[in-house]
């Protein structure tokens, strides 16, 4: 999965739904690529770490995490730090 979208992360069960649902649901999200370098969001040096951060804020419970997302879904490029001038 990694090779086919730019960002994925595991919902743990028992925090957004209940446990009796069994399995974490897995989100991938996949964006188009840019006319700068990094061509791919995924290949961004700071990609990983932000994965780990929203990994982490889901497993905490922290609601918070749905507005990063959102923000991520809205400009992935300006949340990683790389502004929309420079990518477009």
């Amino acid at each position: 999965m990694e090779k086919e979208v730019d960002f994925w992360v595991m919902i743990p069960t028992g925090i957004f739904w209940p446990h009796s649902c069994f399995e974490p649901l897995l989100l991938g999200l996949s964006f188009p690529m840019s006319r700068e370098s990094p061509w791919l969001l995924r290949r961004h040096t700071d990609m990983v770490g932000f994965q780990r951060k929203v990994q982490e804020m889901f497993s905490a419970g922290d609601l918070g995490v749905w507005d990063i997302l959102r923000e991520f879904w809205l400009d992935p490029w300006a949340v990683l730090g790389l502004s929309g001038s420079v990518v477009r």
